[in-house]
């Protein structure tokens, strides 16, 4: 009896099979590109993704605060203008939620005990497009980022009150106020994984627990940034890591210009950082969002100085640029049954990386099976018709 010979056709499937699982699990380096920028330039600005699209809202702009919304579909690379948001107003506080946005605090410069700082707390939906206003802040601030864990919003520290930890919920529209930040903060990038919010400043990560009410201290960003925004992956498309952007904290001020945007990337499981890939056209203050684990950075400003190091009137150049990261391995990690909620973007990558070895070797197995079975069915086949192998 001849030896059986697996049909070509089967070879390649299972050839198929395995180079597919196996790219999954390789290495990529991260990359930038350029996207159609806005309409308006501006920095501070507020940036949030719903169901696949992106809104940005507010700002500065040279002729001062902006209640601009501008909404970018990601398909055909287009802007449009949406309703504006009711308080013009840069440097608040943005996050989504319910599929809702949420633009909390900010800058309006109205000068007075608080610096200029706003209280107000505005509700965009997409669907009406139409705003809402919601219970106010417990206290104005500006400078302040928005974390949702846990169903709740978190607006930490500020200008006017470093330490405060003030919580929206938005099933109630009702504010309360939990463990303040051990370090008082303003501007300083922050993110989610798993109901934890890490909070990062040049010196210092700070990490809260909303499960419990709790801070701890992680591992600082080794290269200190100023300005800095941050964003984070799911570990759907990407491995779950937390980005930040920002501005070399060492660098004398008329160097901002040229020089000194840093990309950091840290990993909430290890508490290690990684040096990435610097933003392409330096700016800071900028717009900071994801969709399907690639970053979109958004405006910003920039500054030309004189030849002098001492020129005291610089150049403000307010920025329309949109510019999409696309991180380290990025599609490196099988599509698997989302854990998390939508809302907090990183979690725990321990999970997805089981489920994927899982997923590779029951894919091996299928198609061990599927050649069994093909085979004892020709051979059926050929003995029914009088042949023999």
């Amino acid at each position: 009896m001849r030896k059986k010979i697996i049909p070509s056709s089967v070879v390649t499937l299972l050839v198929i099979i395995f180079a597919s699982n196996m790219i999954s699990f390789g290495f990529t380096q991260d990359n930038w590109n350029v996207k159609l920028g806005m309409h308006e330039g501006r920095s501070g600005l507020g940036t949030a993704a719903l169901n696949g699209t992106i809104y940005a809202i507010g700002g500065a702009t040279a002729k001062g605060f902006c209640s601009f919304n501008e909404q970018y579909n990601l398909t055909t690379d287009t802007w449009a203008f949406k309703s504006p948001m009711p308080t013009a107003r840069s440097a608040f506080a943005i996050a989504s939620s319910q599929n809702r946005i949420y633009c909390i605090g900010g800058y309006c410069g109205f000068g007075g005990n608080q610096l200029g700082a706003t209280s107000a707390n505005e509700v965009y939906d997409p669907e009406t497009d139409s705003w809402e206003t919601k219970a106010p802040m417990l206290m104005p601030e500006l400078n302040v980022r928005a974390n949702v864990a846990d169903g709740k919003i978190f607006v930490i520290g500020g200008n006017n009150n470093g330490t405060l930890n003030q919580v929206y919920d938005p099933a109630t529209d009702s504010w309360t106020t939990k463990a303040p930040i051990p370090t008082a903060v303003s501007s300083y990038a922050s993110a989610v994984a798993e109901d934890k919010i890490f909070v990062i400043t040049n010196d210092l990560t700070q990490i809260y627990n909303a499960r419990n009410n709790s801070w701890s201290i992680g591992i600082p960003a080794p290269s200190p940034v100023i300005l800095a925004n941050a964003a984070a992956t799911t570990g759907n498309f990407a491995p779950q890591r937390i980005y930040v952007f920002g501005v070399d904290a060492q660098l004398p001020y008329w160097q901002l210009s040229t020089k000194g945007f840093i990309t950091q990337c840290y990993d909430p499981n290890t508490d290690n950082w990684t040096a990435c890939s610097s933003l392409q056209t330096g700016r800071y203050d900028v717009g900071i969002t994801v969709v399907d684990d690639k970053l979109y950075l958004i405006g910003g400003f920039n500054t030309q100085f004189s030849s002098t190091e001492l020129d005291p009137n610089p150049t403000y150049i307010f920025s329309t640029l949109n510019e999409q990261y696309t991180p380290i391995d990025y599609g490196a990690v099988p599509l698997t049954t989302s854990m998390i909620s939508s809302e907090n973007i990183a979690s725990n990558a321990t999970p997805t990386v089981t489920f994927a070895l899982v997923g590779f070797g029951l894919s091996i197995f299928l198609a061990a099976v599927g050649t069994l079975a093909y085979l004892k069915k020709r051979e059926k086949i050929k003995r029914r018709n009088g042949h023999q192998e």
